[in-house]
């Protein structure tokens, strides 16, 4: 443990505003909605009276541990309030700035100048987002992180192996790079694995489809019938090949849409007073587990002469907002092809959302009929499309 996160940290540090109570605040920041109070006759679909963690030797930080015993979710989300609080008044009194914010604010700013990099010094840009899941079940928040970890190296190896190693390899090593980003899932915060692959040249899909296969045989907590990691059901959505276009930002050109959708989920960037629920679980998670959310290749971004001052990551203003950041997946695409005629002008936020809840459940694959009842029931016939 760095001594940077002791600072500040005890737990005696608060503030008045932390006291915001958890049931008053959004569910997730995407559409700001607050539901039920949590109390007995509402489902606690949080699991937030439920221990982090299924034994205490999974807790990599000793302060999520309650009398030697993992905190619930609730206890957790409390204690890391208290911490982020402690932060921000050390920094104020002694001009401390490398909080947790701080280094999530400067992975961010590393993620966007090396999108920036190589979407311009490749000839043929491609994009390749593989978002990678595990099945909640019963099991404690920490414990699927734990379980999502352990198949990061095998699936990145598997990477290295189709992209540059086979007999047929289509790049060498100087052709394409990565970045990882432990996300929790909206609502829930269900931990899941995205990894941003940049590649120069066109590329096939079905290069791809042995690393989500290599994720699931060494998740223990991903299905092995590839529900919810399905490379048709969108674990696999490639950008860019041959006269495809890389969806770039509004307003900053030289920017993917896939790595703001990428990196706008890594824990702990928003200031802790406006956090949503979703982001206050996934973030007091990776917390207790006291490992890092975001990995990348060897790429140098910067060099010593050009790191950034601690004044300038302190003035980074991440793009948080998911929502419209991130082109339609190839399983949205096809609904929208499939009943636009019944929908009208379906709005991609809604349907992105209803295809999330069908996957974060993992009864079945996106199920087109549950998904069009859903959005059936929502839509509004004025809505215009993206």
């Amino acid at each position: 443990m760095s001594s940077e996160d002791n600072v500040g940290a005890s737990p005696e540090s608060t503030s008045p505003d932390e006291d915001i109570p958890f049931e008053e605040r959004p569910t997730t920041r995407a559409d700001g909605c607050k539901p039920e109070p949590l109390d007995d006759s509402v489902e606690d679909c949080y699991r937030l009276h439920e221990p982090i963690a299924d034994a205490p030797s999974i807790v990599g930080d000793y302060r999520y541990l309650e009398d030697g015993q993992p905190m619930t979710a609730f206890e957790a989300v409390g204690s890391y309030i208290k911490r982020r609080h402690g932060e921000n008044v050390s920094a104020e009194k002694h001009g401390f700035h490398k909080t947790r914010q701080w280094r999530r604010k400067r992975q961010y700013a590393l993620g966007k100048e090396m999108d920036r990099q190589l979407l311009d010094a490749y000839e043929n840009p491609t994009t390749v987002l593989l978002s990678l899941r595990v099945s909640p079940g019963d099991r404690g928040r920490l414990t699927l992180l734990n379980g999502l970890h352990e198949a990061i190296d095998a699936t990145i190896e598997q990477l290295r192996y189709r992209l540059q190693e086979v007999p047929d390899a289509p790049l060498s090593s100087e052709e394409w790079e990565y970045f990882v980003v432990i996300a929790g899932t909206e609502e829930r915060a269900t931990p899941h694995l995205h990894i941003l692959v940049y590649c120069d040249g066109d590329i096939s899909r079905k290069r791809f489809a042995p690393v989500v296969e290599k994720f699931v045989a060494k998740c223990p907590f991903a299905p092995d019938d590839m529900r919810g990691n399905s490379p048709e059901g969108g674990a696999i959505s490639l950008r860019g090949n041959g006269g495809d276009e890389i969806p770039r930002m509004d307003g900053e050109p030289a920017e993917s849409a896939g790595a703001t959708y990428v990196l706008a989920q890594l824990p702990h960037l928003r200031d802790v007073d406006e956090m949503a629920r979703d982001e206050l679980l996934h973030a007091s998670t990776v917390d207790a587990w006291n490992g890092d959310a975001f990995r990348k290749s060897q790429y140098t971004v910067w060099d010593d002469e050009e790191q950034p001052s601690a004044e300038v990551v302190s003035g980074v203003e991440p793009t948080l907002s998911a929502e419209n950041t991130e082109p339609l997946s190839e399983t949205e695409r096809e609904f929208v092809e499939e009943y636009v005629e019944q929908l009208g002008k379906p709005n991609r936020e809604v349907i992105r959302a209803n295809i999330e809840r069908n996957r974060d459940e993992f009864d079945q694959e996106p199920d087109r009929e549950k998904i069009i009842g859903s959005v059936m029931n929502r839509i509004q016939p004025e809505t215009e499309a993206d």
